[in-house]
């Protein structure tokens, strides 16, 4: 179990890299050939800045998504779709359960990048923009209705979560702050790293 674990840390550690290794070399040839006309970032070193912390967010999504099967993350992101609909066509709200719904047992997920965050799909896009508008000032509104949108998403997120599981939800997930960057970058590397933790 150990080695499969060591394993797997390894595979994600070397998928990571590669992956980022190949935005470094991409971002280059944008940067010298189709921005050669753009003004610029306010400050060169801000860009640098800026570009290791969008790589940070692409990591941080790449570990959700290979901790996780993609198949199965679509999969439950279909289903939730499909419910939601079917909740507004109802003319329900979607985070509040009817009175004829009952409470499902529900496996919550509260290992790997949930062990840190709540929405660790979110805080890793949050933090693909917060660099993104350090290399390019005008990413800085985006930023900024992307930190609302996805804060307020989040809340609908987890009002539907613990409605459809009778409060079960917060209790799991109470300790753990809603979107943190810094949080789910160390889990990210505690888990490349071996731990636990």
């Amino acid at each position: 179990m150990a080695s499969l674990r060591g394993l797997k840390a390894s595979v994600m550690a070397l998928i990571i890299l590669a992956f980022l290794a190949v935005l470094v070399m991409v971002s280059r040839w944008l940067w010298i050939n189709i921005m050669a006309l753009d003004p610029g970032p306010i400050h060169p070193a801000l860009a640098v800045v800026g570009g290791f912390i969008v790589g940070v967010g692409v990591a941080e999504l790449l570990y959700t998504y290979i901790y996780f099967s993609p198949t199965t993350m679509l999969s439950n992101t279909i289903d939730d779709i499909v419910e939601i609909v079917g909740d507004i066509l109802k003319g329900r709200a979607p985070w509040k359960p009817g009175s004829n719904v009952e409470c499902r047992e529900h496996n919550i997920v509260a290992d790997g990048p949930y062990r840190c965050v709540r929405h660790p799909v979110y805080t890793a896009a949050l933090t693909m923009f917060l660099g993104a508008s350090l290399v390019k000032h005008y990413f800085l509104l985006a930023s900024a209705l992307m930190i609302a949108a996805y804060t307020i998403l989040g809340v609908f997120e987890e009002a539907r979560l613990n409605a459809r599981t009778c409060g079960k939800y917060m209790e799991v997930m109470s300790d753990k702050p809603r979107l943190n960057p810094l949080s789910l970058l160390k889990c990210m590397l505690r888990e490349i790293a071996g731990g636990t933790g």
